[in-house]
């Protein structure tokens, strides 16, 4: 009797033990999955945050790209004939008088004593790079104007069109064929 008594105890042991560890893992097991959908959950509110910085600066870009549409037509606009010369500048005729007009500062800056005037592109053959720079008759002579006004390069009595185009190999400036 006394060993089936013993026997007794030790499966009432071993029952209570193995009850005691199903509890146990139980317990493990909804502590992992708490811990897994809190993971999820920040690691949703981190996607969210994201998702939100990319679509306010996308917003920001799409109003910056408008902005700049928008103002470039109101000062195309004040113009007789317009020619965007890069996102800063553009050249503009009004009664006969030619401007740059800057975009930043927005103002104008009228070119005296010029006749004819033309945005027109520049290839630099060692970079493969395209530009547009301004070119004008001033005082019956032809000048690559910087965008203050001033000439940059002056080029004499050439024969410039609107239709011309110049490329720049071995730091000389020539007509493009």
């Amino acid at each position: 009797m006394k060993n089936n008594a013993k026997t007794k105890i030790s499966l009432v042991s071993i029952l209570v033990i193995l009850g005691v560890a199903a509890r146990m893992m139980r317990v493990i097991h909804r502590q992992q999955i708490r811990e897994q959908n809190r993971q999820t959950i920040q690691t949703t509110k981190k996607v969210a945050e994201f998702q939100k910085t990319l679509d306010e600066e996308e917003t920001k870009k799409r109003n910056e790209t408008f902005n700049k549409i928008y103002n470039e037509s109101l000062v195309r606009n004040k113009f007789e004939n317009w020619q965007k010369v890069d996102e800063l500048h553009g050249l503009g005729q009004r009664t006969g008088q030619f401007y740059i007009y800057n975009f930043e500062k927005k103002e104008e800056i009228l070119l005296e004593n010029t006749d004819q005037a033309f945005v027109l592109p520049i290839r630099d053959k060692s970079d493969n790079v395209t530009f547009q720079a301004i070119f004008a008759h001033k005082d019956g002579q032809w000048h690559i104007m910087k965008p203050d006004g001033s000439s940059q390069l002056q080029l004499g009595e050439a024969s410039i069109s609107a239709e011309s185009k110049f490329v720049i190999e071995n730091n000389v400036l020539d007509y493009d064929q």
